[in-house]
């Protein structure tokens, strides 16, 4: 699944001026951010009921689609970020920074709190899969938490925008590559099986979510759009709750983390973020007259931690909801427990663990800066 990029891209978007919305800030982005996090929670709390004796829920199962929206804001809000940085070679520099500094402590906090956890109540450690997780490079192996294979597209996308900004000439070129290969697997994908491999990866449709939602950005700033209309909000949350229920029905689900050749990871990815394209621009327009409610501002900034946080919490809280009576669990209470334990917690070690360390870590960074200036 922030998105992914999941943190301080859209938090930055929150705090810069919007071109496209004439506004100080996009609170609906980055509640949607937060609500794209909770929907791959609910996912989860459902995909493992049967490890704690819970029902499976129906339409619980779509909702995984928070890790397309992820891509989607990933795009616009990185584009939204550093779009007057493009082809200016100084700021590529502090891009990388930022981005490294945003994903990479999180990251090994809760990653190094779940090895420590998994080793505790099993005993076992795979150290390869460790570093996999802390350094999230380009692979089709498991990772702990199992949500890290999104952040492997996400620096993939990063990593290119950084060329972008060094080069403007050839970040074009290798995007349109890039582009080219992507909607060429896609149609070879669509047409005939292929098997999934590491070239599957990087030329995965999910890649395509990450580009509409540049490529939305930077309309936005080129074209003025009406502000203060909430209908298409309306009338793409309406396409989606239709995809929503139809797409099981017609085969376009992806068969599990490492697919990327099926009909649902390239056809049913790419109908998903054409919806969340729209979603997305519903949001930028109706932010002027949507009042966001903090409990939505707080859970977006929390995302990132969520996201991260809540797999493990949920193995964690299996284990005492197993023991629950099974009217309990046939009402979904255990679903219920694993949601609202991996919100709370993941919201207190942002406020109290990982907000505090960023803030000093950017401290750091900035007094370490100003030394070398001087």
């Amino acid at each position: 699944m922030d998105n992914a990029d999941h943190g301080s891209a859209a938090s930055h978007c929150a705090e810069s001026k919007s071109k496209a919305a004439g506004k100080t800030r996009i609170g609906l982005l980055e509640a949607g951010r937060g609500v794209a996090a909770l929907l791959v929670v609910i996912f989860h709390s459902n995909a493992s009921s049967p490890y704690f004796g819970g029902p499976q829920i129906d339409w619980m199962r779509p909702l995984e689609v928070g890790v397309d929206f992820f891509f989607l804001l990933s795009g616009y809000v990185i584009m939204f970020a550093h779009q007057q940085d493009i082809g200016k070679r100084a700021a590529a520099k502090r891009y990388l920074s930022n981005r490294a500094l945003r994903l990479f402590p999180t990251l090994w906090l809760i990653v190094l709190g779940a090895a420590l956890a998994k080793f505790a109540f099993s005993g076992s450690l795979d150290l390869a899969q460790l570093v996999r997780s802390m350094l999230p490079f380009p692979s089709l192996l498991g990772t702990q938490p199992q949500v890290i294979w999104t952040l492997r597209h996400e620096l993939l996308f990063y990593a290119v925008f950084a060329v972008m900004i060094f080069d403007r000439r050839v970040g074009i070129v290798l995007v349109s590559l890039w582009c080219f290969g992507v909607i060429a697997f896609f149609v070879g994908a669509v047409l005939k099986d292929i098997e999934t491999s590491l070239t599957a990866f990087f030329l995965s449709t999910y890649h395509l979510n990450f580009f509409f939602g540049a490529c939305l950005c930077w309309w936005h700033s080129r074209r003025p759009i009406k502000a203060g209309n909430v209908l298409p909000l309306i009338i793409s949350l309406v396409f989606l709750l239709a995809w929503l229920f139809s797409r099981e029905a017609l085969g376009l689900n992806r068969l599990g983390i490492s697919d990327y050749s099926s009909i649902g990871a390239t056809l049913g990815v790419l109908i998903t973020g054409l919806i969340g394209l729209a979603i997305v621009h519903g949001l930028v327009c109706a932010e002027p007259i949507l009042r966001t409610p903090r409990w939505l501002l707080a859970l977006g900034a929390s995302s990132y931690v969520l996201y991260l946080a809540h797999t493990p919490l949920n193995s964690l809280t299996q284990r005492v909801v197993t023991n629950a009576p099974a009217w309990f669990l046939e009402i979904g209470g255990g679903h219920l427990a694993l949601i609202v334990v991996g919100v709370l917690v993941s919201y207190l070690l942002h406020a109290y663990a990982e907000k505090p360390m960023l803030n000093q870590l950017r401290e750091r960074t900035r007094a370490s800066s100003s030394k070398q200036l001087s």
